[in-house]
């Protein structure tokens, strides 16, 4: 059995996703590849890209995604949640016709936006294809998460996130464009992490008349485990006598990851008693005026990712929209307890009171409140008792059984 894993990116909350289970499978003797469009990372075991750096195709990907595609949609200043992340079904190139894939006896979509291009995709393939879900644009007119909007489920004919842009019925086109492309393609099986995103997918007018499977995220525990945190406080600068407060982003230009909101509520504690480490990628011009904190850019090695969790008295999370963060489960694996909002798929991730706290209402007042709740009761936070918890709820062995399991039926169906 041949796996293809295809991910726009190496990196990022989904790469990072995709990469474990291939490494999982490679594990488990399973000849598994991955596709991206770049290199980022030389580490990555049987790893393809696409297109070469500072090729022509590579400059064409850049104009397309850079200037005729995000042209078309300024931010709406009534709608600032993610107006960013609004991407085209389209693309100039052809992953489907990759020797990778031709390869392989199985596709496994991941996130796979500004590199799949739906008509040509689903029009060329004759294979067998899981698409796990890592946000909702597969099933949208082109936004990433729809937060209160439902158009999903009934066309994206308004999109509040595009509003009066030059191209008003973007969503609207995009979402036919997408709805034709997979409605004749009869190999499609629709997979998701979170049971949240599997029931977002299954009400979709896209996806609701496919089959659709929970495949939850694989960490390796060998990894994420508890360390040092002295040691790993010490290795990097962040000074023992303060409550450390972590915040993990892939980059803090996604306002829906809530580090806006987070400021709010770090005004509201104490400022002698607090740290905060922040971790992300576009930190040039993010600062913190009320508490002493430590930058760090982006993270590639799980391992030093690892010991920033160690480091940590609590992590952060603040979105206001998720599937199943890999921070989360990370942290958990980790020992360190979670404060978070009780939205999409998070609350099957934290059990409340144990694994930290969840709280209800998106405010920064409530996320202070929540942060101080556990500064008042965080001898009740055992990391051992935490990071054994998680273990039995991410560890790869596990997890990775009902995507071999669904792997030898499509594989037994396809022989047939």
């Amino acid at each position: 059995m041949k796996v293809v894993h295809v991910n726009s990116n190496d990196v990022g909350g989904a790469a990072q996703a995709s990469k474990n289970l291939h490494y999982a499978l490679l594990r488990m003797g399973i000849h598994s590849t991955f596709l991206s469009k770049y290199y980022h990372s030389t580490q990555l075991k049987n790893h393809y890209a696409y297109l070469k750096h500072k090729s022509v195709h590579h400059y064409m990907d850049y104009l397309l995604e850079n200037y005729l595609l995000r042209g078309l949609f300024p931010p709406n200043d009534g709608y600032s949640q993610d107006t960013v992340l609004f991407t085209s079904p389209h693309s100039l190139f052809r992953p489907e016709v990759a020797d990778i894939i031709q390869a392989a006896d199985i596709v496994h979509l991941h996130w796979t936006s500004h590199f799949l291009d739906y008509q040509n995709f689903f029009n060329y393939i004759n294979k067998p294809v899981v698409w796990s879900l890592h946000d909702m644009n597969a099933f949208t007119g082109g936004c990433h998460y729809a937060h209160h909007c439902s158009g999903f489920i009934t066309g994206c004919t308004t999109c509040p996130q595009i509003g009066s842009t030059n191209q008003p019925q973007a969503a609207e086109t995009y979402f036919i464009i997408k709805k034709q492309a997979i409605e004749n393609f009869k190999k499609l099986l629709i997979a998701a992490p979170s049971r949240w995103m599997l029931n977002q997918s299954a009400k979709s007018l896209i996806f609701k008349n496919l089959a659709h499977f929970y495949l939850p995220n694989v960490y390796d525990p060998n990894v994420f485990k508890i360390g040092d945190p002295v040691y790993c406080k010490n290795k990097w600068n962040i000074p023992s006598h303060k409550i450390n407060l972590l915040f993990v982003v892939h980059s803090f230009k996604i306002q829906s990851k809530g580090f806006g909101l987070l400021k709010l509520a770090i005004k509201l504690l104490p400022q002698d008693n607090f740290h905060c480490t922040l971790v992300g990628k576009d930190l040039d011009d993010i600062f913190l005026n009320d508490i002493t904190y430590t930058k760090v850019n982006y993270v590639q090695k799980q391992v030093e990712m690892a010991e920033l969790y160690n480091a940590a008295e609590i992590l952060m999370h603040p979105s206001i929209c998720d599937n199943a963060p890999n921070t989360i489960a990370e942290s958990l694996l980790c020992g360190t307890p979670v404060i978070a909002f009780n939205v999409g798929g998070v609350p099957e991730m934290i059990e409340d009171g144990m694994d930290g706290f969840l709280t209800y209402r998106q405010s920064a007042q409530d996320f202070a409140d929540a942060i101080l709740k556990f500064v008042q009761q965080r001898t009740i936070f055992n990391r051992e008792t935490i990071s054994t918890r998680a273990t039995l709820k991410f560890n790869d062995t596990e997890n990775l059984k009902p995507y071999l399991k669904l792997y030898s039926e499509v594989m037994d169906e396809t022989a047939h």
